[in-house]
């Protein structure tokens, strides 16, 4: 009996709480008013004991065995007292399972529905390798792989990275993920079948603490995007003008190669900077407010226009351009492409065509005027020949007429 009630004590029975100590300590002086009945018994038999000293055992022993019915009887209602809460716990610990069976499941039909990868990250700070969780089931859809033989290899996902965004992680990410609270990152994966894949990953760091840390993500697959921008990239180098593209707040997120070229700048000095730093403002005509409307958010539906204005280079040269400017609607980000032409030469040759028509036009007039002159002079020329004929004339006048 005592060694099953230590027992119960050491299982989750002891819930009842500390029944078992008033049972135990009852059976004890039941054993103890036992012992004195016992003992009285012997005494007596023995003559050890006069009668007064018996009745005072007889009666030591019934109280004994009073007391301990008492405090086992205690020590029973308090059992039966933790039964019936182990029951009602039970009962309540049921219905809380079936609940959260049910929200599990719940939830789970929702995370089947996200299109991303849900995850997390645990990383030290002295190890270079990470383990990661998978939390559904759309990294088979990504990747070919099963969370299954995530869980199995946690270091898997770090391992199928490619190999050159594993060295870029390590030597800048990395640092950038444990100094961060959140971090959006895009690397390449290989996928079951040996192609590679890239993943945008959002990530967001769950711990303070420096050297062991967790980080909740999720994965999108944005190969396509990829390859959309591959394909706009190429297109934008075999553009033979430059191309620009700026947000609605005029800095530039995309340029071209003939951008360098005409402008003396390389990308990585361009991207960030204010589009002003290639078309400064220029008050005349009215281009400045021109250029600052198609810049301002409530005015990027404009209609496409196209400016002659003067682009500065990097030595700070100035020189004349056309610049076609164009609204591009991008979800919710607003963006501009201005694409810019170099009219130097088309404005020398403008320059000496109107040099050549004004050469023309005094030409002309140089031509009328003799022509005019011309025709007086045949008048003039045609009245001293008449008059050199006259008859009337003596050899002086006639002299005159001549010269």
């Amino acid at each position: 009996m005592f060694v099953f009630m230590w027992r119960a004590r050491q299982q989750p029975f002891a819930l009842i709480g500390n029944s078992w100590s008033w049972i135990l300590a009852g059976f004890v002086f039941l054993m103890l008013g036992e012992v004195l009945h016992l003992s009285t018994a012997a005494l007596v038999d023995r003559g050890y004991l006069t009668e007064a000293l018996k009745q005072r055992y007889v009666l030591s022993g019934d109280v004994a065995t009073f007391v301990g019915l008492v405090i086992v009887a205690q020590g029973v209602y308090r059992w039966l007292k933790g039964v019936q809460q182990l029951e009602l716990n039970w009962a309540t610990a049921l219905e809380s399972n079936n609940v959260l069976r049910q929200r599990v499941s719940r939830d789970g039909m929702l995370l089947s529905t996200v299109p991303a990868a849900l995850y997390r990250t645990f990383g030290v700070a002295s190890q270079s390798s990470s383990k990661s969780v998978f939390v559904n089931d759309k990294i088979e859809d990504l990747l070919g792989y099963k969370a299954e033989e995530f869980e199995r290899d946690p270091t898997l996902f770090s391992e199928l990275m490619h190999p050159a965004d594993r060295q870029r992680f390590e030597q800048t990410e990395r640092a950038d993920l444990w100094n961060h609270d959140s971090i959006v990152i895009e690397h390449r994966f290989r996928h079951r079948d040996g192609k590679y894949r890239w993943l945008r990953r959002h990530l967001v760091r769950m711990s303070d603490n420096k050297d062991v840390s967790e980080w909740h993500g999720c994965a999108f697959d944005i190969t396509d995007l990829k390859r959309a921008e591959s394909r706009l990239a190429k297109f934008l180098e075999a553009a033979p003008d430059p191309v620009i593209t700026t947000n609605d707040q005029g800095i530039i997120v995309l340029v071209n190669a003939q951008t360098e070229r005409l402008f003396g700048y390389s990308k990585a000095q361009l991207l960030g900077q204010f589009i002003h730093k290639l078309i400064p403002d220029d008050n005349r005509d009215g281009r400045k407010v021109r250029m600052r409307d198609y810049l301002s958010e409530t005015n990027t539906s404009l209609p496409d226009i196209g400016l002659d204005t003067r682009g500065r280079r990097k030595d700070q040269s100035e020189f004349p351009i056309e610049v076609s400017v164009s609204p591009i609607e991008s979800g919710d980000e607003k963006l501009i492409a201005f694409a810019i032409r170099d009219i130097s030469a088309r404005m020398n040759i403008e320059a000496q065509l109107r040099q050549s028509q004004k050469m023309e036009a005094v030409g002309q007039l140089t031509g009328g005027i003799a022509h005019d002159f011309n025709n007086l002079l045949t008048i003039v020329i045609g009245n001293l020949q008449l008059l050199d004929r006259d008859t009337n004339l003596d050899e002086g006048e006639h002299s005159a007429v001549q010269a």
